[in-house]
Parts: C-alpha cells; sequence; structure tokens
C-alpha cells in the first residue's frame, strides 16, 4: 500500500551524489575522502593477509607477485612435516574434517606440544567446517560462542589453538589447485614478517595534482616472509 508524504521530493541517485560535490569544475579535494580511504584500506589489508601466505613472484598477479608467502616458503624447504591422514591432497569436508585435525595434531614434534605460541591456522571456510563437525558430534564443552567471535578455538582435548584466517581461504586460492585445502602448524614465534616500518602500509597519501588534474592516492610500503625451522612445521595438504 502506498503511503503519500507530503512536501518529500525523491532523487535520482546520480543527482544526489552530483549533490554532494564542491561548486565548481576544478575538484581539487575527493569527496567522500573518509569513506574511500577506509575502503582503501581494508582493501590492502586484505590482499596483504593473503600475500602473507600465497605470495609468488613467479605469479602474475600484481598483489602477489611481490613476494614469496609463507607456504611457498614451507614448501621450498622440504623439511616440514606432512600430516599422516590417508589422503593428503583429497577436499576437506565435513566428513573428514576432524580426523584431518587430529591427524595433524597427532605428528607435532613432542618438544612442541608445550608450547604456548604453537597454533594450528586454517582457512575460515575449514574453520567453519572444523566447528560445525564438533558440535555435530556433540561437543558442547568447546567454547563456542567465542570461536563464533574470533574465529579461534582450543582444539578439544588438547592446550592447541585453531585459528581460521582470510589467507587460506580456499576462495582465495591462487594455485592450480581446485581448493587450497591446507591446514598450518607452526609456532608464532617462527614466523617471520619483513618489512622498514611498522604498519607503513595504514599510511598512505590522497592528493590533487595540478600538472595531471587529477586526484591521486599512494600507499609504498615493504612487506616480505620467512620461517626460521621449517623442520617444526606440521602440515596437511601437500
Amino acid at each position: 500500500r502506498d503511503i503519500g508524504v507530503t512536501g518529500v521530493q525523491t532523487c535520482a541517485l546520480p543527482i544526489y551524489l552530483q549533490l554532494q560535490l564542491p561548486t565548481g569544475s576544478r575538484y581539487e579535494n575527493l569527496p567522500f575522502e573518509e569513506v574511500y580511504s577506509n575502503e582503501k584500506a581494508g582493501k590492502i589489508a586484505q590482499q596483504l593477509e593473503v600475500a602473507v601466505w600465497q605470495g609468488d613472484t613467479t605469479l602474475a598477479d600484481a598483489n602477489l607477485k611481490r613476494f614469496d608467502g609463507l607456504l611457498k616458503i614451507i614448501d621450498g624447504s622440504g623439511s616440514a612435516i606432512a600430516s599422516n591422514y590417508t589422503n593428503n591432497i583429497e577436499a576437506i569436508t565435513s566428513s573428514n574434517v576432524i580426523a584431518k585435525f587430529d591427524s595433524l595434531y597427532e605428528n607435532i614434534p613432542t618438544q612442541l606440544l608445550n608450547k604456548n605460541d604453537f597454533v594450528i591456522f586454517c582457512g575460515l571456510d575449514v574453520f567453519r567446517l572444523y566447528t560445525v563437525a564438533l558440535k555435530n558430534q556433540n561437543l558442547f564443552h568447546y567454547d563456542g560462542v567465542a570461536a563464533a567471535a574470533d574465529m579461534e578455538i582450543i582444539m578439544p582435548g588438547t592446550n592447541i589453538k585453531v585459528i581460521g584466517v582470510n589467507g587460506l581461504n580456499s576462495a582465495n586460492d591462487n594455485s592450480n589447485n581446485t581448493g587450497l585445502n591446507r591446514i598450518i602448524g607452526l609456532r608464532t614465534s617462527n614466523m617471520y614478517y619483513g618489512t622498514d616500518l611498522m604498519n607503513e602500509e595504514d599510511r598512505f597519501e590522497i592528493f590533487f595534482a595540478k600538472e595531471a588534474d587529477e586526484i591521486r592516492f599512494v600507499a609504498e610500503f615493504k612487506a616480505g616472509t620467512q620461517v626460521a625451522f621449517p623442520e617444526e612445521i606440521v602440515q596437511y595438504g601437500k
């Protein structure tokens, strides 16, 4: 049912946006600069997280070819411990995800089991499969609320934390596989992120280039990854 409202006029979206522009024909400032900046910073952070895990200097992708990520370094070392799951390359599903995590846990070197910083990383898609599978097994003693909020959970019956990260999502797979299907267990003190200046990726400049009559966005930062002891890493999916 239509409800008439007296005195209210509507306008098309392009007209509304045009009304937000400064008067005149020369724009030296960016309308909605804060909105644009926040969106841009979010995109940079998202792409950087994927590159930290999946970066590869041999790729054509402009965002991933800048440095080698952790997966390439770990795989290239040839020293990481493989999970002894029966089929180490099959897709991770709700029916086998618990067995895969258990297999990885069983292969963690004994001397690392009491290290507080040993963590198992997986994609958010795999993390979701894992928590749903635990719930379906009536393992209600785990903190499902905290897991949903922080994408972190303590693996039931252990002291090992499982963390879901965007960089390992199958949707972000940049290899020749049909899905990433990777689970990586290692100490966070074994992971290194190299840069000239912390949080430099959050620093950028928006300015008017008079010679080109355009507004420009510039962000510059250095980044790289490395692991110290690949023989202390346990992985599934490679």
